[in-house]
């Protein structure tokens, strides 16, 4: 019986921008002599893993830019997955500052209920990101915040996502609604 690698690439499911061919990486592993008979490789990624679309919007709200820093970069020498959501989570205080909104205002803050992000591709030390946002699928307790994070110098698109937004009564304890105030800074 073989085991069975996955070893999939980088890239949107339509044109499979920043794809790194199959055949070089087994050729960097030295792996081509043991194919045969101990792996297959797969490219078709789509029919063999759940995977996460994201859809965005024709236009964003809001847009700033964060460079990366050592600290942001993995062993692997790119962007690490939970630094590209801590840069999230900082261009997340710069939105909530340009329309006005500050955590605790009407005695209410925001909790994050869940986050989904699509990786596009690598980013490496020293390129500047452009983090675009706006704010979508209001309900009564919450909205969700669609993000797409680029390089500014290429405009190459490295990741994209939403995450889910919920108001919360820090003194009582309990979620909340949707302040009006806040509401009111989106059309609907």
């Amino acid at each position: 019986m073989k085991n069975e690698f996955i070893i999939a690439s980088l890239g949107d499911r339509d044109n499979r921008k920043g794809t790194v061919r199959l055949k070089e990486i087994v050729d960097m592993l030295g792996l081509a002599e043991l194919q045969p008979q101990f792996f297959t490789l797969r490219s078709d990624l789509e029919n063999t893993m759940a995977r996460i679309f994201i859809d965005l919007p024709e236009q964003f709200s809001f847009s700033t830019e964060i460079p990366l820093y050592y600290m942001h970069i993995n062993m692997g020498g790119h962007l690490d997955n939970s630094m590209l959501l801590s840069i999230i989570s900082e261009a997340k205080i710069r939105f909530y500052r340009a329309i006005g909104w500050r955590d605790s205002a009407e005695g209410l803050g925001t909790v994050v209920g869940d986050v989904a992000v699509q990786y596009i591709s690598e980013a490496f030390y020293g390129e500047v990101m452009v983090v675009d946002m706006t704010a979508r699928e209001f309900n009564k307790h919450g909205f969700d915040v669609v993000f797409r994070v680029s390089d500014k110098a290429s405009g190459r698109e490295v990741g994209r996502g939403k995450t889910g937004v919920v108001f919360y009564d820090r003194q009582a304890n309990k979620v909340a609604l949707v302040p009006e105030s806040f509401r009111s800074k989106f059309p609907r």
